[in-house]
């Protein structure tokens, strides 16, 4: 594997559960949710960038590269798989032949999860997926950029479902421990939120709030 694995944070979400609040300008402990995710992948790599549905005026003083989602002509409820199509793209634009996404409402995502996906990608390999507590966190992973052209098929035969596209290929999973806390962790309501940020006020040997 490279040293260096581009990383794309997917910024999308309607936060609907979270009375429609951008997902990534959450703020946990006086840091944006969208920081906060860039700060864990910046010593990652030096390739970062942040993939939005649309441009926003908020992203202008966003330290990132931004890309837009994907969406075919007249069709714009492709949902995640916009962003990881983008991302495909922009690395295969690079000449890159990795490419790592995260979710952005992940605020705790762990600081090897380049290093460890990468290890997993095997010649064999199309793309690596990151686990904990014996479930798949299908958007925090790693995918060969060869792969663009057949992700996009399937997206515009009408398969929407992020989890259904990755079972068209050979995928290989890495599991993380969830102890002290799941790194996998998502806000998605108000209780995520609320978890997140106890877990930040109590430092680096938080454990997850019940």
């Amino acid at each position: 594997m490279p040293a260096e694995i581009p990383i794309v944070i997917l910024g999308g979400g309607e936060g609907r559960r979270l009375g429609g609040s951008v997902k990534a300008l959450i703020d946990i402990d006086g840091t944006r949710l969208v920081d906060r995710v860039a700060s864990r992948l910046t010593p990652q790599s030096k390739s970062l960038s942040l993939c939005l549905r649309s441009r926003a005026d908020w992203a202008a003083d966003v330290a990132l590269d931004i890309i837009t989602d994907w969406t075919p002509e007249g069709d714009d409820t492709v949902g995640p798989m916009g962003g990881v199509i983008a991302a495909l793209d922009w690395t295969n634009a690079r000449g890159d032949q990795h490419v790592l996404t995260v979710p952005v409402d992940c605020p705790f995502v762990p600081q090897d999860l380049a290093t460890r996906l990468g290890a997993a990608m095997t010649p064999n390999t199309e793309i690596a997926v990151a686990m904990s507590g014996g479930r798949r966190h299908h958007l925090a992973a790693l995918w060969r950029t060869e792969i663009a052209g057949k992700v996009r098929e399937n997206v515009v035969r009408g398969e929407r479902a992020i989890h259904a596209v990755q079972e068209k290929f050979t995928v290989k999973t890495v599991e993380w421990p969830c102890q002290p806390y799941d790194p996998f962790f998502n806000i998605n309501t108000p209780d995520d939120l609320s978890r997140a940020r106890a877990m930040v006020a109590q430092g680096p040997n938080a454990s997850m709030p019940t």
